[in-house]
């Protein structure tokens, strides 16, 4: 009777001890199951983050060089100055336009359809500028580039943001230097108005490579902050001052093309920085003063090369400063479109008096850091 009690107790404990096993051997499975999903997961996060950045990147690249191309070939125009001027500034007022309009067409359209749109426009209407040399035609045309420029920078900052990636944030800001950079290297590649302009059909084939479709229909339209507005303003500041560099650099008898090319490509690890940037606020702005001062108003040409890094570097942090006052992925590209008047309205009136402009560096980047100082003893709140 014993021998059968002890076989049915090591029979139980056999049977036991096999589900305990069977069942860690599941739990094991279950748990390497679950790290594989999870790395699955991270590497679509991961991939899908990839996509963004160079998406968003594009879409403020490349606007950015189709708006910029007249910059480098004003006198070409033959044209008064202040007309050839106002059609290279001229797009900085459409910017508003599209940046206004860009959120109706997310909710209608999404963002896919919108940046092809948006691509294949910028791309014609750039081809044919370098066909008619209409003052008047040129005029409407840059307006209209205006337009969609603030359509697909107002969606890529939109996505930019959306990520919650400062580095992503930054690289897409970057696109502006980038897209300056290309105008400068189509300027030394073509040098004639009618090919640099022709040279804007290069959006046409990146139309295709925009994949994100990003859909605002049950969201209100939102309308920044003032203080967003103004704290593009005043960081963008320098970037609109940049746009009669050239002009500068010509009156000078120095080349052009060297020295855009030098200071666009300093200003890229500048851009890269982003976040870490705001540590040095303080520094930075001195920096921009100081050789925003040397080169417009004493004319030492290797000035340009420290205040273009450092005026286009401020870019990568105006996002992250806009959002402390408000500015969020939706209307962010508002405020950065409304701000861009600056662009419209500085190289008109320091066209005839350029040296003054370093006082309006001067000015802006003193009160941007009294904004932020200001936010920081809690006197400015939202």
């Amino acid at each position: 009777m014993f021998n059968y009690a002890s076989e049915f107790i090591i029979i139980i404990i056999n049977i036991v001890w096999k589900f305990k096993f069977s069942l860690y051997t599941s739990y094991t499975y279950v748990k390497m199951l679950k790290l594989k999903l999870e790395d699955i997961n991270m590497t679509t996060k991961m991939m899908e983050q990839k996509s963004n950045a160079i998406e968003s990147f594009l879409a403020y690249t490349l606007p950015t060089y189709i708006l910029v191309l007249p910059t480098f070939v004003i006198n070409q125009l033959n044209l008064p100055t202040w007309i050839a001027f106002t059609i290279a500034s001229i797009p900085f007022s459409g910017r508003i336009a599209g940046a206004l309009i860009y959120q109706y067409l997310l909710k209608i359209l999404g963002s896919r359809i919108v940046i092809y749109l948006s691509f294949s426009s910028l791309g014609i209407l750039s081809a044919t500028d370098g066909i008619f040399h209409n003052a008047i035609y040129l005029l409407i045309s840059r307006f209209l580039i205006g337009v969609f420029f603030g359509i697909s920078t107002s969606i890529a900052i939109n996505e930019a943001l959306l990520t919650r990636s400062k580095f992503i944030t930054s690289l897409t800001m970057s696109g502006w230097a980038v897209g300056w950079m290309g105008g400068s290297i189509a300027y030394a590649l073509l040098h004639y108005w009618e090919l640099i302009a022709i040279s804007g059909l290069i959006t046409l084939p990146f139309t295709l490579t925009y994949k994100s479709n990003i859909k605002t229909s049950n969201v209100r339209y939102q309308f920044p902050p003032l203080l967003a507005i103004l704290t593009y303003f005043l960081a963008f500041e320098p970037a609109f001052a940049l746009t009669l560099a050239p002009y500068v650099l010509e009156k000078l008898g120095d080349d052009v093309l060297v020295y855009m090319i030098i200071s666009y490509s300093l200003s890229i690890p500048i851009y890269l920085l982003g976040a870490k940037l705001e540590r040095f606020l303080s520094m930075l702005l001195v920096g921009i003063i100081v050789s925003g001062i040397l080169f417009f108003y004493f004319n030492i040409s290797e000035a340009l090369f420290i205040f273009t890094a450092l005026g286009l570097g401020i870019n990568a942090i105006a996002p992250t400063i806009a959002q402390r006052y408000g500015a969020n992925p939706l209307n962010a590209g508002i405020a950065l479109n409304i701000a861009a008047i600056g662009g419209t309205i500085i190289p008109i009136v320091f066209s005839n008096s350029i040296k003054s402009i370093s006082i309006l560096t001067l000015i802006t980047m003193i009160i941007l850091l009294f904004l932020e100082r200001a936010r920081k003893e809690e006197k400015i709140t939202i």
